[in-house]
């Protein structure tokens, strides 16, 4: 019975290896960045009990089937789990091929289902051989599990905090323009206006286009928003970026100039120099601990993945843990997966943000950076529902969404009293990447619109610029240099070659 455990726990750590310990074990120092806390003694502790309870599971299984009269399932093939995750990956694929999808997201994703098919057909061949080697190998590679647990141990003792330092104490200000700067991450212009997809209705961004001035050919500073939001935020072209620490962007500028993200002067610190209060709701830039003393509000959340997304408590990652481990950032066979709930908790708490910073008269100047349309999908626009799962072409769903939340936001606004008192600037950090998924081709622009209180015209504007140029507009309509759709215009006009000009 020892031996049995003691193989049967070699193989439960290796089955927790590839989602889990790379999280808690294989943190190199770049993605800390992203982070927004470390794996603790919760999470680590979890995982040590998860492996031993896995190993007692599989003990109890071969017990079981030992007395069949031809004992397939046993402990010494380690069948128990092969089989449960290969059922996982073929109901995945089942969904996938359901949806008449000829594309995978996840590469991967792919290659389990393969492999599945090929470590079952080996086992039912040759289950009597490996039978005999299984338990021997496993019970060599026992020291694995000590190395792991001892790691794991060291790591929870040893991780630094990763806190994000108080806010910046709130200014005294007098009445002037206020800027509400919504980001959706990954929003398309030719899906959204040009070429919308049949059946799709956006009767709030409909409406505001007629309402604001409306550029016809923004287009983002780069494709990745690791990229485009320093670009955006900073004012100056991002050719290069190197993660260095939690606390560390180093930015390289065209110029060949670097310069840490969040060193001043940027957007956030030359509001703040003119006096006025600035906030930043997001998600996967650490927006708080980077510009911390600019910053009177702020809230942001770390991009959901398989290995973040099960919670960080003792008993929450114990329940999330093994579950991880059979499904995938986009697939999940119980329906919404951890990361699509944890993207679905992000939009919800940004949705909240944005509608309180939106009728606070004490707050100037806010950048709220949605969660949405950037996939994992949440939303079904059929019933209204955030119960979107198991969805690689649900794009429409997620401008759906986008259209929901303008609505709901001008809603509020109108309600409060503030929709005719802020300035809206809405646009998109890049484009969808993978839009021949929805229909086949691929454009580089992004929406980029600007309503101004009271405005009831719309002003399409078709020169092509760079929206890096955001960063100057914003300032000159806090400044009221510019202060209706005509004299943006005429400084869109005056300003759109700066990015060749730097």
């Amino acid at each position: 019975m020892v031996r049995r455990y003691l193989a049967a726990l070699s193989f439960a750590n290796l089955c927790y290896y590839g989602p889990l310990w790379r999280r808690l074990l294989d943190l190199r120092t770049a993605p800390e960045f992203g982070m927004k806390s470390m794996p603790g003694w919760g999470e680590h502790a979890a995982a040590i009990c998860g492996v031993l309870l896995l190993a007692a599971l599989f003990v109890g299984l071969d017990a079981v089937f030992r007395r069949a009269p031809e004992p397939l399932w046993s402990l010494e093939t380690p069948l128990a789990f092969v089989l449960l995750a290969a059922a996982t990956q073929v109901l995945m694929a089942g969904t996938a091929l359901r949806m008449k999808l000829v594309h995978f997201a996840e590469t991967r994703q792919l290659v389990c289902i393969l492999g599945g098919i090929a470590v079952l057909a080996l086992l039912a061949r040759y289950h009597h051989a490996i039978r005999r080697i299984a338990a021997p190998l496993l019970v060599a590679l026992l020291p694995v599990c000590a190395v792991t647990f001892g790691t794991s141990l060291y790591k929870a003792a040893t991780h630094p905090a990763l806190n994000d330092p108080p806010h910046a104490n709130p200014l005294q200000h007098a009445q002037g323009p206020r800027v509400l700067w919504i980001i959706f991450d990954e929003w398309d212009q030719r899906l959204t206006f040009d070429t919308r997809p049949t059946g799709l209705a956006l009767p709030a961004l409909d409406r505001l286009r007629t309402e604001s001035l409306f550029a016809t050919h923004a287009l983002p500073p780069a494709d990745s928003t690791i990229v485009s939001m320093p670009t955006l935020i900073e004012g100056r072209t991002v050719r290069h970026i190197t993660p260095i620490d939690a606390d560390t962007l180093l930015l390289e500028y065209n110029d060949g100039m670097k310069q840490r993200f969040g060193d001043e002067p940027n957007l956030f610190s030359e509001v703040r120099r003119s006096g006025m209060n600035a906030a930043a709701y997001g998600w996967y830039l650490p927006y708080c601990r980077i510009f911390a003393g600019q910053l009177s509000d702020c809230w942001w959340q770390e991009m959901g993945t398989v290995w973040n997304s099960g919670g960080t408590s003792f008993a929450s990652a114990l329940l999330t843990q093994p579950r991880a481990m059979l499904e995938t950032s986009l697939f999940s066979p119980f329906g919404q997966s951890l990361t699509v709930l944890n993207h679905r908790r992000t939009y919800e708490e940004l949705m909240q943000r944005s509608k309180r910073v939106a009728i606070d008269p004490d707050v100037q100047f806010a950048l709220v950076h949605f969660n949405v349309p950037h996939p994992p999908y949440i939303y079904d626009h059929a019933s209204g529902q955030m119960t979107r799962s198991n969805s690689l072409s649900a794009y429409p769903d997620a401008l759906a969404l986008v259209d929901r939340t303008i609505g709901e936001l001008r809603a509020h606004m109108e309600q409060a009293g503030t929709w005719n008192s802020v300035i809206l600037l809405l646009s998109s950090d890049h484009f969808y990447r993978v839009s021949p998924l929805v229909n086949g081709a691929r454009d580089q622009r992004v929406p980029f619109l600007v309503h101004f209180p009271g405005q009831s015209a719309g002003l399409s504007y078709e020169p092509s610029f760079n929206t890096q140029l955001s960063h100057d507009l914003i300032l000159a309509l806090l400044h009221s240099e510019v202060t209706d759709a005509a004299s943006t215009e005429d400084w869109l006009n005056r300003h759109r070659q700066i990015t060749s000009e730097q």
